[in-house]
């Protein structure tokens, strides 16, 4: 599965979990796929294991612009 399916495959997953409308769909799936190609796919993952790392911190923050409050609260961001 490449970088990009991957990136989409979860969004779709986030998507249901949240209710997201389509235009944040698009939003989340952009953010997904620029933080992944920047630091690299098993970076990112990893970050995301832990919860305090710079990268995860730069896509929270990034994502607390795209959802809404209840979004954010499903996310426990």
């Amino acid at each position: 599965m490449s970088v990009t399916e991957k990136a989409a495959k979860i969004t779709d997953r986030m998507a249901s979990r949240l209710d997201l409308t389509s235009e944040q769909k698009e939003k989340v799936l952009a953010l997904n796929l620029e933080k992944i190609k920047s630091v690299g796919e098993k970076d990112f993952w990893r970050s995301h294991h832990k919860k305090a790392s710079p990268i995860y911190e730069d896509w929270k923050k990034e994502m607390k612009e795209i959802l809404n409050d209840d979004q954010e609260k499903k996310m426990k961001l």
